[in-house]
């Protein structure tokens, strides 16, 4: 994803095997945003790193119970993730029909940042409610056991 303008200023993505490896962003200096991609046997994503605001390295790791998801909830990132192109746990790459890598089949239960730095640690745990056509109408987010936060989800 990058500029009009010929001066490759933008998001560029790699992939290994039709899956994510790197994001890296290039407003005039490249800095790699996200590298060091693990995928487990279902294409779940269960760690990479990333970029704190300051610059510190946050390895994030991601925990998955056995329920499978449909295509159009890919929320591989979780909502901690890349906020622009993933809104709501709704995968806009995909929507948009860009490559985004192979997606996860099955959902999130925990995510726990780790700043590599400071030693701090973030945890998020995902909770799902399903209609009686087993599709996710709502998914509730625990950060650090304070901080709730919802999503309902309307299928047309």
């Amino acid at each position: 994803m990058v500029d009009t303008l010929g001066l490759n200023l933008g998001f560029h993505f790699t992939y290994q095997n039709n899956k994510i490896d790197e994001v890296v962003l290039n407003l005039g200096t490249p800095i790699s945003l996200l590298n060091n991609f693990i995928y487990d046997q279902n294409n779940n994503l269960t760690q990479y790193t990333t970029l704190d605001s300051i610059g510190n390295k946050v390895k994030v790791n991601f925990e998955y119970n056995t329920q499978n998801i449909t295509p159009n909830l890919d929320i591989k990132f979780a909502s901690g993730g890349i906020r622009f192109l993933y809104a709501g746990g709704i995968n806009v790459l995909s929507l948009m029909g860009i490559n985004y890598g192979v997606g996860n089949k099955n959902q999130i239960i925990s995510r726990i940042d780790k700043n590599l730095s400071t030693g701090t640690t973030t945890t998020y745990l995902f909770d799902y409610t399903k209609n009686n056509f087993n599709e996710i109408i709502a998914r509730k987010i625990i950060v650090n056991d304070t901080i709730d936060v919802y999503y309902n989800y309307i299928y047309d």
